[in-house]
């Protein structure tokens, strides 16, 4: 999919906060991630986890760590939710559900790591747990969403070429794994 504006806006904003994070301006580096995740919320493309994540240890190094997970919860995970479902809108709810886990996990796995810098033992435990859940979820919902979107697609198939296999042609047998050859 072609960039968008604001998307060519978040790449640019993230670029320069990671050069004024380079000079030691936090505050600033942070304003501009901020900015990056409002662009997101409005951008017509998918944005990977690097997108969101990005801005958690600006957070943590410049010693806001107590109000981290407060940021997350209500300025990073609706923004990541609402772009999953611009990312996968042509997918099934499964797979739309099995992507946004497997966000979520990446998420959880930049929290932990912020809590293990900030020597955390609890929360880095509680987010290692949470990275681990959602991932697994993630693994069952994409493995099930797979199997649903084949069947949608084999009674397409059927709509199209009729219910007898054997008559399909070569190319559909093989994206479906009928081909004997």
């Amino acid at each position: 999919m072609e960039p968008d504006s604001n998307s060519i806006k978040v790449a640019e904003l993230q670029r320069q906060a990671t050069a004024y994070k380079r000079m030691g301006s936090l505050n600033k580096a942070i304003r501009l991630l901020k900015k990056s995740l409002k662009l997101i919320k409005k951008s017509s493309v998918g944005f990977d986890h690097y997108s969101f994540t990005k801005i958690i240890p600006y957070i943590q190094y410049a010693g806001r760590y107590s109000k981290l997970e407060k940021f997350v919860k209500y300025k990073i995970i609706p923004v990541m939710e609402v772009n999953n479902k611009i990312s996968f809108a042509h997918q099934n709810k499964q797979i739309q559900e099995a992507y946004y886990n497997l966000k979520l996990s990446q998420i959880y796995d930049k929290m932990r790591l912020a809590a293990q810098r900030e020597g955390n033992l609890t929360d880095k435990e509680r987010y290692s747990t949470l990275r681990e859940e959602t991932y697994n979820k993630y693994i069952v919902l994409l493995a099930s969403g797979e199997e649903s979107k084949s069947n949608e697609d084999i009674e397409l198939f059927e709509d199209l070429f009729g219910p007898d296999r054997s008559t399909w042609p070569r190319g559909v047998k093989r994206l479906i794994n009928l081909d004997d050859n």
